[in-house]
């Protein structure tokens, strides 16, 4: 193979960005390969999904502003001809046993073998924040499996000619769960669109719908739609700030931005001072039981003393012994889940 060619050069496909296209009629020459991968972008331009190059011979694509699978050629800038790698997202670690039920137990079997688990990314260190400790799938467990940076479980399709000779049916599979991630996404964008057009026809959720996009989309829209159903009521403040009350309790401070795709949620240090509904020690046991304290104490801000008189105190920490917020930027669905038992916890303790 004559390296020369500028398509091999890594310089030359960060300049160029080749299509998916090109490097597939050079390297993939296996017929049943080349049919399969031709099966699956025939999948994804019949729902109009594009596949956009990120790196050497590796392209990435979205659905509905989601990410949904990965294609590398190649192994990169190895130049290994009929080598062929998909990776296809699938959901969330708590919602990954309903979401399997939908599927053969081929299908299955081919996430339990192909289950992308933690290397350390290549460094000599313990497992990171985003490892599943544990899962279940087909009955057996599976531990330090590797979330990736959109906190889902991903299966890792390895073809390759070298190692045997892939099926047509196991491209089959991996169109089935490429089919799967998006009617996951369908379904997950027509709860929350309806949402917003029915009983969350506030403000809030309307500039939540106008400014954000894909995952932080669905996650700002199901909180609103949890402290709707819960009648927490957001009342506007500023252009782009609400304030979320219970009773005369004020729990949240939410901004969505104007110009920027983003959005906070803060929670008033109120909830944490005294006199307060509830009893420190009540709080810190729910903290401590829920594994709530480093999700708490990692977005906190230290008081500086701006107003003394009216600034809440509590020790949550040795660490921490002045609070002035405790603020969430763009909360992805476990931030979401984790604010919910805290504002459930806050109800049971019947603000007013």
């Amino acid at each position: 193979m004559d390296m020369s060619n500028e398509i091999y050069s890594v310089a030359a496909q960060k300049k160029n960005r080749p299509s998916i296209d090109m490097i597939r009629d050079i390297f993939i020459t296996d017929p049943v390969l080349k049919k399969g991968l031709d099966d699956v972008l025939t999948l994804l331009h019949e729902y109009k999904i594009k596949m956009g190059w990120f790196h050497t011979s590796h392209w990435k694509a979205k659905y509905k502003g989601e990410p949904i699978l990965s294609i590398k050629i190649g192994n990169g800038f190895k130049y290994i001809e009929n080598w062929l790698l998909i990776n296809v997202e699938t959901v969330l670690p708590d919602e990954l046993t309903g979401y399997l039920s939908q599927f053969s137990k081929d299908a299955q079997d081919t996430l339990a073998k192909n289950i992308c688990f933690c290397n350390t990314c290549g460094k000599p260190k313990n497992p990171c924040d985003n490892v599943i400790k544990q899962i279940i799938i087909n009955g057996n467990e599976y531990r330090n499996v590797c979330k990736n940076r959109h906190d889902t479980v991903v299966c890792q399709c390895l073809y390759d000619t070298a190692n045997g000779n892939p099926l047509p049916q196991d491209f089959d599979i991996t169109k089935e769960f490429i089919t799967a991630k998006i009617k996951h996404i369908n379904n997950k964008h027509n709860k929350y669109d309806n949402a917003v057009t029915s009983a969350l026809k506030s403000k809030i959720a309307i500039a939540m719908s106008e400014s954000l996009n894909g995952e932080d989309k669905a996650n700002a829209l199901k909180f609103i739609s949890f402290l709707s159903e819960n009648k927490l009521s957001s009342q506007h403040m500023s252009p782009n700030a609400w304030k979320v009350n219970y009773g005369d309790t004020r729990i949240f401070r939410i901004t969505v931005g104007r110009k920027k795709a983003n959005w906070t949620v803060e929670l008033m240090p109120t909830l944490f001072g005294n006199p307060a509904p509830y009893t420190p020690t009540d709080f810190d046991t729910f903290i401590d039981n829920e594994n709530l304290r480093e999700f708490i104490n990692s977005k906190m801000k230290i008081c500086r003393n701006c107003y003394p008189k009216k600034c809440a105190r509590k020790e949550l920490s040795e660490e921490f012994n002045t609070i002035c917020n405790v603020n969430w930027a763009n909360p992805n669905n476990e931030a979401i889940n984790n604010l919910i038992k805290m504002t459930d916890y806050w109800k049971k303790q019947e603000l007013t």
